[in-house]
């Protein structure tokens, strides 16, 4: 747990290092954050790289949290595949279910110099195969200016401000500006992405703005699960591209 606390300009990893996790915070099971800064801090390695500011291996209840100006970047380093450079959450990742409240996630960065990235700010539930199927509750917060990137020629990066891998809830939420990318203009989900990991799912939106997102390709707002419902209550979705721009 940690409360009233402010991490800043922290960094782990390096180029080559494998199994990086956490460039401010990472702790082993769940988090209980109350007030906390996490700034400018950075994870840099090879494979599977998660949480540019914070990793959480377990369950995440996060309220008042500030989470901005941090990367997650996983680099091409031989002999390794360069089909394994994952990189998830450029600000916040949990491997575990998310409640976060009243909180901010902003102008992070996650990329990869060879393959998919997931999540350019918030990233709730791992994309690694046979992962379980998580859950997300987001009120009273905003997700803006986040940036995901893939410098692979053929990979399609997926959400720029966030994604969870199971349900989720967003209520009072504003997703705006965050942009996904990649060297030959494929990505989806500018704002967030909705995938179902498992069984059918329901993501919620309600009483939210999305808008002002970018993707490369296709879902310039958001993408919605692919097996289950997207369920939208007096929510605002505008100014959003979804585009192939070569």
């Amino acid at each position: 747990a940690l409360t009233n606390v402010t991490l800043n300009t922290c960094s782990v990893g390096a180029n080559d290092a494998e199994g990086v996790r956490g460039g401010a915070v990472a702790t082993a099971g769940g988090a209980i954050l109350a007030n906390v800064r996490i700034t400018n801090s950075r994870a840099d390695g090879t494979g599977r790289v998660f949480g540019g500011g914070l990793f959480v291996g377990g369950d995440l209840d996060a309220t008042d949290l500030v989470a901005t100006g941090n990367t997650v970047h996983s680099h091409l380093a031989p002999p390794g595949s360069p089909f394994g450079n994952i990189a998830q959450g450029g600000g916040v990742h949990t491997h575990g279910l998310a409640t976060v409240r009243g909180s901010t996630i902003n102008g992070n960065t996650a990329k990869s110099d060879s393959y998919e990235v997931f999540g350019g700010g918030l990233s709730v539930g791992s994309r690694e195969q046979g992962a379980q199927s998580v859950s997300l509750t987001l009120v009273a917060s905003t997700i803006s200016g986040n940036t995901n990137e893939s410098l692979c020629d053929v990979c399609a990066p997926q959400g720029g401000g966030g994604i969870v891998v199971g349900e989720a809830r967003l209520e009072r939420v504003t997703i705006a500006d965050n942009v996904v990318k990649s060297t030959n203009h494929y990505g989806g989900g500018g704002g967030f992405r909705f995938f179902t990991g498992g069984n059918a799912v329901t993501a919620e939106i309600l009483d939210s703005t999305i808008s002002g997102n970018h993707a490369d390709s296709a879902g310039g707002g958001m993408i919605g699960p692919d097996r289950g419902t997207l369920a939208i209550t007096r929510t605002r979705i505008e100014n959003n591209v979804g585009a192939n721009d070569a």
